[in-house]
């Protein structure tokens, strides 16, 4: 980095390691709904199957809705750091992306 330069440098490395933590957490939270509902699936609790239990399905589904939220969120993101780096011609809808970016 050029002299004067090195918080906006390390800026951009910061950013990437967001991602890459936001990732990481969107991965590992698919991961152990996959697990909670196989398990429910297969377990059974007062002569019926976990998934059964309207409770239960309500829980896991809260939690399908959060995850996907959460990748919805991580993906657009991306979008906006890839747009704010490298601008896309006929996307005039991101030119706000940089200041949304800031937000993130």
């Amino acid at each position: 980095a050029a002299p004067g330069r090195g918080v906006a440098a390390i800026a951009a490395m910061f950013n990437v390691t967001r991602v890459h933590n936001a990732l990481s957490a969107c991965a590992c939270m698919k991961a152990l709904i996959n697990m909670a509902s196989t398990y429910a699936e297969k377990r059974t609790a007062f002569g019926r199957l976990l998934i059964d239990h309207r409770l239960h399905a309500e829980v896991l589904a809260d939690l399908k809705a959060q995850e996907s939220a959460a990748t919805f969120a991580f993906l657009r993101t991306c979008l906006f750091m890839g747009s704010a780096e490298v601008p896309m011609q006929g996307a005039e809808g991101f030119r706000e992306a940089p200041l949304l970016l800031r937000l993130l």
